[in-house]
């Protein structure tokens, strides 16, 4: 298809059909629902961002998934990443208000999406709730990171907080109603321990990815890595922090499998099987992410190469 003038920087990235579909259809449906003006000075990057939401919304999902599914999720993955990659300067404006459902600029379109997501209102409403609740806490992550970015964390910290600010637990939510998936008895052991583990592999592939773009000179030179934290913590040098948590993660792999194995085993049934589903198509799909987003992660594909799979 046809690419959007704006998304033209972007056609390599959106060769791929469902890429391109995913994104025009993104970038129209933000002009019409906020009236952001994307060539204005601030909204220059929104063409990139919403190639980035698009990707990770097509590849970071269960196998099977509706085109409707992509859509609410390509929407919403832009408004996380439309205050998540703000300049620091205008953090404060999209967060100035501790309301629910509240991001500044963009809260028009983020009320619209509310809107027009019919699966929440028809979603049991514990579910709601944990996915309403799990948005908040990410905003809130979001204003307190600033305070973070001149103190550097210790690693168990670090950890604590990025759990709460890469914004695994809405969209796994989302996808579990999205999914129509029956949480009740699955968000208990063993379950839980599966999807803990499917959080911190994401959290750290993401971090092992952008060592280049949070590097100082580099794009995102102010955000946290856990590179930087175990390099402090061990008192050695990022090189070899680096591959120090190239280690980690394919432990942790291995343990992701098991535990997901275990919790399929206690907890027979299609439920279980689509929340597995969930759970492996998002952390596969965030390394394939990375890898098909070379633009926004320079150096990263050496090291997603040595990324064990959790299938």
């Amino acid at each position: 298809m046809r690419n959007a003038p704006e998304l033209s920087p972007f056609a390599e990235t959106l060769r791929e059909p469902g890429f391109a579909r995913l994104a025009n259809d993104t970038l129209r449906w933000l002009k019409a629902s906020s009236g952001v003006d994307v060539g204005a000075e601030r909204e220059r990057r929104v063409p990139a961002l919403v190639t980035v939401a698009s990707v990770y919304a097509r590849l970071c999902a269960p196998a099977g998934a509706s085109e409707r599914a992509y859509d609410v999720l390509a929407r919403f993955t832009l408004l996380f990443f439309l205050v998540d990659d703000a300049a620091v300067d205008e953090v404060p404006d999209l967060l100035a208000e501790n309301e629910p459902w509240s991001i500044g600029r963009y809260t028009v379109a983020l009320r619209t999406w509310l809107a027009e997501t019919h699966e929440l209102t028809a979603a049991p409403a514990g579910l709601r709730e944990r996915f309403a609740q799990a948005y908040h806490d990410y905003l809130a992550a979001r204003r307190a990171e600033h305070a973070h970015k001149s103190a550097p964390l210790g690693v168990d910290e670090h950890w604590a907080f990025r759990r709460r600010s890469i914004f695994m637990d809405p969209y796994l939510d989302l996808w579990l109603i999205l999914d129509g998936v029956e949480l009740a008895e699955l968000a208990q052991e063993p379950f839980a321990a599966a999807r803990a583990l499917a959080v911190d592999l994401v959290l750290l592939a993401n971090d092992l990815a952008s060592g280049e773009r949070d590097a100082q000179g580099g794009a995102s030179a102010d955000d946290l890595n856990l590179i930087h934290s175990y390099a402090r913590a061990y008192d050695e040098a990022q090189p070899a922090a680096l591959e120090r948590l190239i280690r980690l993660h394919n432990t942790m792999v291995e343990r992701y499998r098991a535990a997901l194995a275990r919790a399929i085993a206690a907890r027979p049934g299609p439920h279980a099987l689509s929340y597995a589903e969930i759970l492996s198509g998002v952390v596969e799909g965030n390394v394939a992410s990375v890898r098909a987003l070379g633009f926004r992660y320079p150096g990263a594909e050496p090291v997603m190469q040595r990324l064990i799979s959790a299938r």
